[in-house]
């Protein structure tokens, strides 16, 4: 018999563990520029984002007014671009998703990176770790 893990998700019933995808962003390893930094962890195709937060390792601190986004294909759907270096370090920050069904973020159609986006200032200084709870759809 094949197990539930090895049949297509649209042909099995049941109990489902909620999956999290766990990143860092690191401005000393990523790179805190301006720009687009993949942090190496992927989200499938079909996911469907149920909740995003993250908590602050190091505060952040940039060259004035910078922004950080948090994404997955599309621009801003797991932290809208926001100034982080207010967030003291052991701060939890709440993304886009937070757990109501009206904030879900649904629209990942191929497997995506997630990304921060450094704008308007560079990042010269933070860490953080991010948590993705999210599902895969049929």
């Amino acid at each position: 018999p094949i197990s539930q893990l090895e049949q297509p998700i649209a042909e099995v019933e049941g109990l489902f563990p909620m999956r999290v995808a766990r990143f860092m962003y690191r401005t000393s390893v990523d790179s805190g520029s301006i720009g687009a930094h993949a942090l190496g962890v992927t989200l499938p195709a079909k996911a469907v984002i149920i909740r995003s937060f993250f908590v602050i390792n190091t505060q952040f601190t940039d060259a004035g007014s910078g922004t950080v986004a948090l994404s997955c294909e599309d621009a801003n759907n797991i932290k809208t671009a926001t100034d982080i270096t207010g967030s003291a370090a052991g701060a939890l920050v709440e993304g886009e998703s937070t757990g109501a069904a009206s904030a879900f973020k649904s629209s990942i159609a191929a497997d995506c990176e997630i990304t921060a986006t450094v704008a308007t200032a560079d990042q010269t200084a933070g860490s953080l770790t991010g948590y993705v709870e999210y599902i895969v759809t049929p």
